[in-house]
C-alpha cells in the first residue's frame, strides 16, 4: 500500500470499504452505466476540490493516508481467514 488517499465513487461497497481513509463522492443519478454523458463542471466540481485539496494540503494527505493504512489492515487476508476460523469454531 502506498499510503494514496483514494477519492472514489459512493457506489456499491466502495464507500464501506474506503470508509474515512478517502473521499467518496456522489455520482449524479442521471450517471448510468450504458450511458456515455459527460458531467458537467458542477457535477465534477466536488471531485476537483477533493483531487486539489489533497495535493495542496501535505498534513490532509498524510492523516487520510495514515486512515487508508489503518483501514487496509482490516482486509488482511491471514487475519480475514483468523477471524473467519473463529465464527466457525463457535458454530
Amino acid at each position: 500500500m502506498n499510503d494514496i488517499p483514494v477519492v472514489c465513487a459512493n457506489r456499491g461497497a466502495i464507500p464501506e470499504v474506503v470508509g474515512n481513509a478517502g473521499f467518496v463522492l456522489p455520482i449524479p443519478s442521471r450517471f448510468q452505466t450504458e450511458g456515455r454523458l459527460i458531467p458537467t463542471s458542477e457535477e465534477m466540481a466536488p471531485w476537483f476540490a477533493a483531487i486539489v485539496s489533497l495535493g495542496d494540503d501535505e498534513s490532509l494527505r498524510d492523516r487520510v493516508g495514515v486512515q487508508l493504512r489503518e483501514r487496509v489492515r482490516r482486509y488482511d487476508y491471514d487475519a480475514t481467514v483468523a477471524e473467519l476460523e473463529k465464527v466457525l469454531a463457535n458454530l
